[in-house]
């Protein structure tokens, strides 16, 4: 037996109900009995004005990268992007939305994160006017149809074999990494081509690379044309970390500079967040908030100066002319990806590209060396050895 919806073909896997053999595997998204007939969906219609108006002109590297995504989904490739963070991933896409929503097909744009699904699918209304763009996602699932669908990964086993092109961001983030029930669901629910989208690719995306599955399109460098930002990495006593970041945000406000501080843990966040909101108008993010819509907001509108995160707010989230400080970086929760992704946070408007980042770290560690190495490595990639190696290293 083979799961329909996930993929599953382990015996274990399986369970023979009073109804008859279901997957045990993606059973908490509903129960899929083997023997149901696969849901047939409406007929392709062709929806008549899919283009897009763009604010801003694409860079030449970024036409580039758009017209080879282009050219291998029509020849039916997969295709994997590996843009460095800020790159503009996003509107690398737009020629195959619109080429396929204009020819009658189905498009699908799928995140691992809530918070990135409603920020992505406002950006992709306001950029594709005269489509309904639907965000499916906890809070948003009264309706699940619409021209284009922008979901998180769990979403995805609504739309078993619906989509001819299924656009997954950043699939080397949690909950999506690692986890074969979300990777079978993601690529059941293509019937068509699978676009990639991702600054760190992992091994699952890696191996696709290596046997062929997926054709890789590189893009090293940002709109804006300045390097990316190499952290700085700070080396102190462990007792002296608490009163590092007390400097840095005293720092930072008298700059009068907004800042990202990013926390290895809930319990950190919250504890430093307590701490120092006597002093600081402190937004926080973690996947325990119940208020996390209200608390990005907060920061967005310059009402907080600084917003304490863990991770769930590593990725796809763009603030304008932000720093960003992670606390304890060498904890083992950071690893290279999420280190990349965290520093990608600063400069990633365009219009102001300027900003600082900096490790606050105890002992060394290999995955903070291999994100500065990283970082450098796609600098000199997009800008040659000189300014590559050297420009935008905070001080």
């Amino acid at each position: 037996m083979r799961c329909p919806r996930c993929g599953n073909e382990d015996p274990k896997g399986f369970y023979l109900g009073g109804r008859g053999w279901y997957c045990r595997k993606c059973v908490p998204f509903s129960r899929v009995l083997m023997t149901d007939a696969p849901k047939m969906w409406e007929e392709e219609s062709t929806i008549p004005d899919a283009e897009y108006e763009l604010g801003f002109a694409l860079t030449p590297e970024q036409e580039k990268a758009a017209q080879e995504i282009l050219e291998k989904t029509r020849e039916g490739k997969n295709v994997l992007v590996k843009a460095v963070c800020g790159a503009g991933k996003t509107e690398l896409v737009y020629p195959v939305i619109r080429e396929g929503l204009s020819a009658g097909k189905k498009v699908g744009f799928a995140i691992s994160r809530r918070q990135v699904v409603l920020q992505i699918a406002g950006r992709l209304a306001k950029d594709f006017p005269r489509l309904k763009v639907i965000p499916v996602c906890e809070g948003f699932t009264e309706d699940t149809q619409g021209d284009l669908i922008v979901c998180t990964t769990h979403q995805l086993y609504r739309y078993t074999g619906y989509f001819d092109t299924l656009i997954l961001d950043e699939p080397d983030a949690f909950p999506f990494k690692g986890n074969p029930v979300l990777q079978g669901i993601a690529e059941n629910a293509s019937k068509g081509t699978m676009i990639y989208l991702t600054a760190t690719p992992d091994e699952w995306l890696t191996e696709k690379i290596q046997n062929h599955k997926a054709e890789e399109v590189p893009l090293y460098k940002r709109p804006s044309g300045i390097p990316l930002t190499v952290p700085k990495v700070n080396y102190l006593p462990k007792e002296g970390l608490a009163l590092a970041l007390y400097g840095y945000l005293r720092t930072e406000t008298k700059a009068g500079r907004y800042a990202m501080v990013f926390f290895p843990t809930i319990r950190e966040t919250e504890t430093f967040a307590g701490i120092f909101r006597r002093y600081y108008r402190i937004a926080v993010m973690h996947s325990a908030r119940e208020d996390k819509d209200a608390q990005v907001r907060m920061f967005q509108r310059h009402e907080a100066r600084f917003l304490f995160s863990t991770t769930v707010m590593e990725r796809g989230v763009t603030f304008s002319g932000i720093d960003v400080l992670v606390y304890k970086a060498d904890h083992p929760v950071f690893d290279y990806a999420s280190l990349v992704q965290m520093t990608g946070r600063v400069g990633r408007d365009p219009k102001n590209p300027e900003g600082t980042g900096i490790f606050l770290c105890a002992k060394k560690s290999g995955e903070v060396d291999k994100c500065v190495s990283g970082i450098m490595t796609a600098n000199r990639l997009a800008f040659g050895a000189e300014n590559g190696l050297t420009t935008r290293k905070t001080s």
